[in-house]
């Protein structure tokens, strides 16, 4: 009876050693100053922001798979929300200082753009939303109909105003960049000369010392 009774057990110990392993969750990609480029990169590219409600994650997928970049539709949103989050604030900060603009990078040109493109979704998407709900408002409405209607138009205008302020506002700070960035290439070429002048003349005292 005792031998009966070890057979379960070595039979179970061989099906437990034999049963696939547990998926184990799949390890978080650790993200790099390169991969951030690559990721903001697409994205402005593909613009995800521009897609339709339902098909939004499935264009951050693409956005990660063309950047290389092992990660979900998901955890594409909530990192290049966390960049652009991170540039706004110190942009907003900048501002608020009225210090000089930062030096112009490729990334910051990228998240401009991005930052650009996530506004304008917003302001879209409310927009969509005030007319759904002067939409429900105006059912059964004649005059009403017509006078919120003509307030719809004006809010798009409103929007589209709006939104080349916000387009110009970022060409500013784009030229701003730019420029800066002009300035201190200019400075440091200036620096530069200055050193290989002040270099010559030491070797011409230390010359006419020598000569003397």
């Amino acid at each position: 009876m005792a031998t009966s009774n070890e057979l379960p057990s070595e039979q179970n110990a061989n099906s437990l050693s034999d049963a696939p392993l547990a998926k184990r969750r799949k390890t978080m990609v650790p993200f790099t100053d390169e991969l951030d480029f690559q990721l903001i990169e697409e994205a402005q590219a593909r613009n995800p922001f521009g897609e339709d409600y339902g098909e939004k994650t499935q264009a951050r997928a693409g956005v990660a798979v063309a950047a290389a970049v092992d990660v979900g539709g998901r955890r594409c949103r909530e990192r290049c929300n966390q960049l652009l989050d991170a540039y706004e604030a110190k942009q907003n900060a900048s501002e608020r200082r009225s210090g000089p603009c930062e030096d112009y990078t490729p990334k910051n040109e990228c998240l401009a753009e991005l930052l650009e493109m996530r506004e304008m979704e917003m302001l879209l998407k409310n927009d969509k939303k005030q007319q759904k709900n002067q939409q429900e408002q105006e059912d059964g409405v004649g005059k009403e109909k017509q006078e919120n209607h003509t307030s719809s138009l004006e809010q798009r205008d409103g929007v589209a105003h709006e939104l080349d302020k916000r387009k110009i506002s970022n060409e500013e700070k784009r030229f701003a960049l730019e420029q800066r960035r002009l300035e201190l290439q200019e400075f440091r070429m200036e620096q530069k000369r200055n050193e290989r002048l002040a270099f010559i003349d030491m070797l011409k005292t230390v010359i006419s010392k020598y000569n003397s």
